[in-house]
């Protein structure tokens, strides 16, 4: 398990993929929209990592702190929310809005969300609301 990397960010493509250069081995991740937008190609920086691991393909989803990582954890435990609308819930607004929301209740707010319908949304409202 790839618990974090920290490196370079060498680039930027799509709306919230990054290219991590770690002592010249570049690892290639997504990353909800906030910390695409606040990396700089050439800065160093420090992501927790989720590597998940299928039949055709492996990939790594990256978070600015442990915080976010654990939130898209809980998102992606839901039934019917994979890591893509983990991604795209947590690319809504910063991390602690996101669990401030669903706590709350917010199942209009989830929704918004690309690819998460209103009855994925009310899951994650009724599975993570007391989490």
């Amino acid at each position: 398990m790839i618990a974090h990397l920290k490196g370079v960010v060498e680039e930027k493509f799509g709306t919230n993929g990054v290219i991590l250069d770690v002592n010249g081995v570049g690892y290639e991740m997504m990353v909800p929209a906030i910390d695409f937008e606040n990396c700089v190609l050439g800065e160093e920086r420090k992501f927790y990592t989720y590597h998940q691991v299928r039949e055709n393909a492996e990939e790594l989803y990256g978070f600015s702190s442990l915080a976010a990582k654990k939130i898209f954890e809980l998102l992606i435990s839901v039934q019917g929310v994979g890591p893509k609308a983990g991604i795209a819930i947590m690319s809504l607004t910063e991390a602690e809005e996101v669990r401030n929301a669903i706590a709350n209740g917010d199942a209009e707010f989830v929704a918004k969300a690309a690819g998460v319908g209103k009855k994925s949304a009310e899951r994650v409202i009724v599975d993570l609301k007391d989490k």
